[in-house]
């Protein structure tokens, strides 16, 4: 029959959909309940910065309990635009991270394992005394473990991702900073991000919020660009806004500017913490990049283990996708 034809054209078959990865994210984060509208241990989802107003999540709200919440999915937007899936879930403020692996577990289950990044944010009451040990705050320490354990679990369970965790309260004496690529386990599946928007810490009216970390900025740049790409990527992922008056000045969770804490960026960045940069002849601030709390492994063979947040979801999109063939 094709013979008359010369040439026989046919339509092939439709594989897996890459027009969009298929990507949600997750945010657990210390705040207070709204009557009727916002419960605490509750997971929600979002998609637009509207959806947490309308559960009485505003920047009054942050100001009012003195916690930064809105300000994290604000900035999640701000960076990954709205349509994206945010799932969120509030705890008390006595709650510390290393209690939050239970409420992720919750949320991780109500995303339907969708969740590829899940951002920890940590808001104490004002009672809180922030002591750091040799640089950093022990609480924040504590929970890395934690967090990997959690992914472990996830990964077990076919929900793989990796968490995010704010590094809030970082001392101003940073010479003793523990090395987080040497740590006495390997926490592959944590990334801890001690810097912030300076200018906007500064203008917040309680001091425990000065020593914040930008946990929520960190995770709309990932949630920006393909998974298996920089968050430090110079040409796309500008954190500055002029107009919107954001990331003019870029520092760490000690309240410090990144001009008072140039000397220790190069040693910070060696053991592991992510935190604005500037560079030379560009006006604006990056990420310094994807680290995890691991060492770098590359064996003879070129293999390596997932030593940046980019081959973590490298290594947990393959698995996704091996186990929707077999």
């Amino acid at each position: 029959m094709g013979s008359l034809r010369g040439v026989t054209i046919s339509e092939g078959n439709i594989g897996a959909n890459v027009a969009g990865d298929g990507r949600e994210f997750g945010l657990i984060g210390n705040g207070v309940a709204v009557t009727d509208k916002l419960t605490l241990d509750t997971p929600y989802t979002l998609q637009r910065p509207a959806d947490a107003e309308a559960l009485g999540i505003d920047a009054d709200y942050d100001s009012t309990n003195e916690v930064n919440l809105y300000r994290h999915i604000k900035e999640f937007y701000r960076r990954a635009g709205e349509g994206v899936k945010l799932h969120l879930l509030v705890v008390a403020q006595t709650t510390l991270i290393d209690g939050m692996n239970a409420s992720a577990k919750t949320l991780a289950i109500h995303a339907e394992g969708n969740i590829s990044d899940m951002a920890f944010a940590f808001n104490p009451e004002t009672s809180y005394v922030e002591s750091p040990v040799d640089g950093m705050n022990p609480d924040v320490m504590a929970a890395i473990p934690v967090l990997q354990t959690f992914s472990e679990w996830a990964d077990g369970e076919d929900m793989p991702l990796h968490t995010i965790l704010e590094g809030r309260g970082m001392d101003t004496t940073l010479t003793s900073l523990p090395d987080l690529r040497d740590m006495a386990d390997e926490n592959e599946k944590v990334t801890v991000v001690v810097g912030q928007d300076w200018d906007y810490a500064d203008g917040l009216g309680w001091e425990m919020g000065k020593k914040f970390a930008d946990v929520g900025t960190f995770l709309g740049v990932v949630a920006s660009h393909d998974w298996n790409r920089n968050p430090g990527e110079v040409e796309t992922q500008n954190l500055s806004d002029r107009d919107l008056e954001v990331w003019l000045t870029g520092g760490l969770s000690n309240h410090k500017k990144y001009s008072e804490v140039y000397a220790e960026l190069e040693t910070m960045d060696t053991k592991g913490y992510v935190f604005p940069i500037k560079y030379q002849g560009l006006s604006g601030y990056w990420w310094n990049g994807g680290h995890v709390c691991a060492p770098i492994v590359i064996d003879q063979q070129g293999n390596m283990n997932q030593h940046t947040i980019y081959y973590s979801h490298t290594y947990d999109e393959a698995k996704r996708a091996l186990r929707l063939v077999y």
